[in-house]
């Protein structure tokens, strides 16, 4: 009995020590199968072909590493082309305004240049140079909001209240330009959380830009919709299509770009980053040639209804 005993014993040993030198082979080739990974530009998981687990579970674990390390560089290497396109952008921005400034301040060095003439191109001077300081404001501005959001608890705001008083700061521009808006603001609505000055900032930002694009009319109406206040700002927008529309938050993005390269777009990108940062939803559609920018914010209470549900 003694014999058999140790005869077992001496099996459980030898098929211990097997199973320890294939599981140490197989750590040496997952070793090196690491080292060739890390060499070359490769989605290739790391296998394990041990019959333990130990093994396997450790490739699993190695797998997890890589593939956060896989998403983590896609993340900067789409960051970087952002980057590059940004560049890009803000240098032909600015080159715009810049190259007209600078051609006529050499025409103004003319010496057989009439006063009137004189008059004139130091107007164009002035309307460029401004130009170019709102283009450098306007993306100091946008940096610094997405740099910084605001933190803490948002303050109650009666929205219409400041859509009222941006509306009429604006009549005798829209007069002015023989523009006709028809209004229709819903006074019955709750406060909601927001910054009062994120709020005139959004509400200016639009109807800036119902000045700069609308033709003859525009729509402005302030109303309660289901669990939100929704400002909407519609006008028509002849040439637009459905995709354009969807684009005009993005910074530098209009669709008139595509034709005369003389907007930004960074107003709309200012008023979607400000909406994001106070919980508000922005969304531009087009519908049947018009093109409506809502803004909506969540009444008290709709965001915590809709996490119970």
């Amino acid at each position: 009995m003694l014999y058999v005993a140790l005869a077992g014993a001496l099996v459980l040993c030898a098929v211990a020590a097997g199973l320890l030198a294939a599981q140490n082979r197989e750590l040496h080739r997952m070793a090196q199968t690491l080292d060739w990974m890390a060499t070359q530009q490769t989605n290739t998981g790391l296998r394990s072909m041990a019959p333990g687990g130990q093994a396997r579970q450790l490739a699993a674990a190695v797998n997890r590493v890589l593939a956060s390390r896989q998403q983590a560089l896609l993340r900067q290497q789409a960051a970087t082309r952002k980057l590059r396109e940004n560049i890009v952008n803000i240098s032909h921005d600015l080159r715009t305004p810049l190259t007209s400034v600078l051609g006529y301040l050499q025409l103004l060095q003319r010496g057989e240049l009439s006063p009137a003439e004189r008059t004139q191109y130091l107007a164009v001077v002035h309307t460029r140079a401004k130009d170019l300081s709102v283009l450098i404001d306007g993306f100091f501005e946008l940096s610094q909001l997405e740099a910084a959001p605001p933190t803490g608890a948002l303050p109650p705001v009666r929205l219409q209240d400041v859509l009222a008083e941006q509306l009429a700061s604006f009549y005798p521009e829209f007069e002015q330009k023989n523009l006709q808006v028809q209004v229709a603001l819903e006074q019955g609505a709750p406060p909601v959380a927001a910054d009062a000055g994120a709020v005139r900032r959004i509400f200016a930002n639009l109807l800036q830009n119902l000045l700069r694009y609308a033709k003859r009319e525009a729509r402005i109406a302030f109303s309660v919709c289901g669990q939100s206040v929704v400002a909407s700002f519609e006008s028509a927008a002849q040439g637009m299509t459905a995709a354009q529309a969807q684009q005009l938050f993005e910074r530098f993005y209009t669709a008139n770009r595509l034709h005369d390269g003389t907007s930004t777009g960074l107003g709309l990108a200012i008023v979607h980053e400000l909406a994001v940062q106070m919980g508000a939803q922005a969304v531009a559609e087009l519908q049947d040639g018009r093109l409506c920018i809502c803004i909506s914010w969540p009444l008290p209470g709709a965001e915590k209804q809709q996490l119970s549900q």
